[in-house]
C-alpha cells in the first residue's frame, strides 16, 4: 500500500524525529511516529492546516511511501476506540507503536472524515511506524503549492 507524506521545512525525515520531538495528535513527545495519508491530497490538506498557504516556502518535498505487500496495516475502529480527549489519542498512538504488531494503522482524518453521511470517503491518515523504515520503498520529489492557493484574499 502506498502513503503519502508533505514535508514542509525541517521534517523531511521519516524517522519520525519531528513527531518524538515535539508529539501530535496521535503520539506524545518522545514516540517516534511518521505521519501520512492515503491521498496526496489529503496530505496536501493537513499540511495547509498548519501552515498558511502564503507561507508554503518552494522547498516542500512530496514523499510516497510504498510498504511491502506482505507488511501488516490495521485500521482504527472508531467504535471500538471511543477516544474522546488529547491526550486518549495519544496514548493509543504510544501504545500502537510500542507493541509493534503492524507497520501502519489507518486513522480518521479530522479534516476529512472517513464517512461522510454514512458514504464512505475512502479518505485516511496513516501512523507509520519508523522501527519498519528499512522495508519501505520511498520515492520523494520537491512539491510546489499551487500559487493559486498561496494569494492572500
Amino acid at each position: 500500500m502506498r502513503f503519502w507524506r508533505i514535508a514542509v521545512g525541517p521534517n523531511t525525515g521519516l524517522d519520525g524525529d519531528g513527531a518524538r520531538l515535539y508529539g501530535g495528535r496521535w503520539n506524545s513527545e518522545g514516540t517516534a511516529l511518521v505521519y501520512a495519508a492515503t491521498r496526496l491530497s489529503l496530505a496536501i490538506i493537513e499540511v495547509l492546516v498548519h501552515v498558511p498557504p502564503r507561507l508554503w516556502p518552494d522547498q516542500a518535498e512530496a514523499f510516497a511511501i510504498t510498504l511491502p505487500d506482505n507488511a501488516t496495516i490495521e485500521s482504527f475502529d472508531v467504535d471500538k476506540h471511543a477516544l474522546r480527549q488529547p491526550e486518549e489519542f495519544r496514548a493509543f498512538g504510544d501504545d500502537w507503536v510500542s507493541r509493534r504488531n503492524a507497520q501502519a494503522v489507518l486513522v480518521p482524518s479530522v479534516i476529512v472524515p472517513t464517512k461522510l453521511g454514512g458514504i464512505v470517503t475512502e479518505e485516511a491518515n496513516a501512523l507509520l511506524n519508523p522501527a519498519f523504515a528499512s522495508d519501505w520503498t520511498i520515492a520523494r520529489t520537491p512539491f510546489r503549492l499551487d500559487e493559486r492557493l498561496r494569494r492572500s484574499n
